[in-house]
């Protein structure tokens, strides 16, 4: 009785089980799992775009940041040649008034 029961699931199991268990993978799992493959290359594809233009915008910003900095140097050059020709102009301004006042003594 129990070897006609094990035969009979055995049978069960290759006859009915197993193809439809093939017939669910190739219909179910195979196109699902084609999809999922596809959409994981598109997200890659997506992810490599998107590494490429932040290595572009990184290398924009530190030619910009080294642009701002070249620019910083020369307006801090530009105000001590202001403050040093201001400097000047008083020298002389302090100069001609002590011609002045020796003159006047």
């Amino acid at each position: 009785m129990a070897d006609d029961l094990m035969q009979g699931l055995t049978r069960f199991y290759r006859e009915v089980v197993v193809p439809d268990m093939k017939t669910f993978v190739e219909t179910e799992i195979t196109p699902l799992r084609h999809d999922v493959l596809s959409l994981s290359d598109e997200i890659y594809q997506r992810f490599d775009r998107i590494e490429a233009e932040y290595q572009s915008l990184k290398s924009a910003v530190s030619r910009i940041e080294a642009r701002l900095k070249s620019n910083d140097e020369k307006i801090d050059r530009m105000a001590l040649r202001s403050d040093l020709l201001e400097i000047k102009e008083s020298l002389v301004d302090l100069t001609r008034r002590v011609a002045q006042l020796e003159s006047d003594l």
